[in-house]
């Protein structure tokens, strides 16, 4: 795959992503980028003082000094990213003195596909968080990112710790009783019935519902 970058939107200039998932900068130090570099080096080149251009660019003596000298490494800076909490790969990007953290995967699609639509959030197509590369992302719902995290097996279940005795309609965030998931249970074989308007029914969505028919979520409840 040939790698490729482009400009990160809203830091158009200053960080680039690529569709091989990795994140870069094109600041030199702190405050100059490659392209105000370049134009320091072109200034030099026809006889500027380096007082006149470090005043232009607020950056002090000594730092044009060094790009004079040719001591300034001008090739763009792979950021290493961090993981958070949730097990995905974040990086710190800094414009205007503001620094904001990311998720990696949303910087690529918003880099190569656009803004995130409504009501939607990222898929990793393999089930890998850390795999970036554009290939393996999309933008998707909630339901199909449920349905992957199922089919790849990274679905954490809210009853993991303690699930004895907060499970099921014991759980204090539980919307269904017992009785009502062997409701659902009944309503699944009726074929003119759709998992999003059982869904409905239920005041739950389809992936939840999904889940129900999948035995992901309520498996402890038997038939009677």
């Amino acid at each position: 795959m040939k790698e490729i970058w482009r400009n990160i939107p809203d830091y158009n200039g200053v960080y680039q992503a690529s569709n091989a998932g990795k994140i870069r900068s094109l600041y030199i130090g702190t405050k100059l980028t490659i392209n105000n570099t370049e134009k320091i080096i072109r200034r030099l080149e026809i006889g500027h003082s380096i007082t006149s251009i470090a005043k232009d660019f607020n950056v002090s003596y000594q730092h044009i000094w060094q790009i004079k000298r040719k001591n300034i490494d001008l090739r763009p800076k792979i950021l290493k990213a961090g993981i958070n909490t949730n097990g995905y790969k974040i990086v710190v990007l800094c414009k205007n003195k503001d620094k904001k953290t990311h998720t990696v995967h949303k910087l690529i699609l918003t880099t190569f596909v656009g803004e995130k639509p409504k009501n939607m959030e990222c898929r990793h197509l393999d089930g890998n968080k850390l795999n970036n590369e554009l290939i393996n992302l999309r933008w998707g719902t909630r339901h199909e990112n449920a349905k992957d995290k199922f089919k790849h097996n990274t679905f954490k279940s809210p009853f993991k710790n303690n699930h004895k005795l907060n499970r099921g309609e014991k759980h204090p965030n539980s919307k269904l009783t017992e009785h009502q998931i062997l409701e659902i249970r009944q309503l699944l074989k009726n074929k003119n019935l759709s998992q999003a308007e059982i869904g409905r029914m239920f005041n739950i969505n389809r992936g939840h519902v999904w889940a129900i028919k999948n035995r992901k979520l309520w498996k402890h409840v038997k038939e009677k």
